[in-house]
């Protein structure tokens, strides 16, 4: 585990929901300290864009930690869009067979784009 990663989100309010931006390690080392800004944000939005762009580092500790937000984001009515999407979250992602669950947009450089429906 690295001591101390980083990763910074940053949310700008918009007339028509909420653009987040993550950057750095969305990680095992990270997870704890992004889940409650990240909840908190989808509390007071009808519609996320969260932009992936700067996610450097992504594991399955990330992925769940959006799997959850998917997952309220749904019980509460809410939209949760990603943009932007970084490789290591793509690749992630992949392996793990979970982008038909997220509107997200398709990778830079990929012509390929996961359907907004879950399975």
């Amino acid at each position: 585990m690295v001591k101390g990663a980083f990763m910074q989100i940053m949310a700008e309010e918009r007339a028509n929901g909420c653009a987040v931006v993550v950057q750095g390690a969305l990680a095992i080392d990270t997870v704890t300290r992004a889940k409650a800004p990240l909840l908190a944000v989808l509390a007071r939005a009808d519609r996320i864009d969260l932009n992936l762009s700067g996610v450097e580092r992504f594991d399955t500790a990330g992925l769940q930690l959006l799997l959850l937000l998917w997952r309220e984001a749904r019980d509460a009515g809410r939209h949760l869009r990603l943009t932007d999407v970084s490789a290591p979250v793509h690749a992630t992602m992949r392996r793990c067979a979970a982008e038909p669950w997220f509107d997200l947009d398709a990778p830079r450089g990929d012509a390929t784009r996961a359907e907004a429906a879950a399975p």
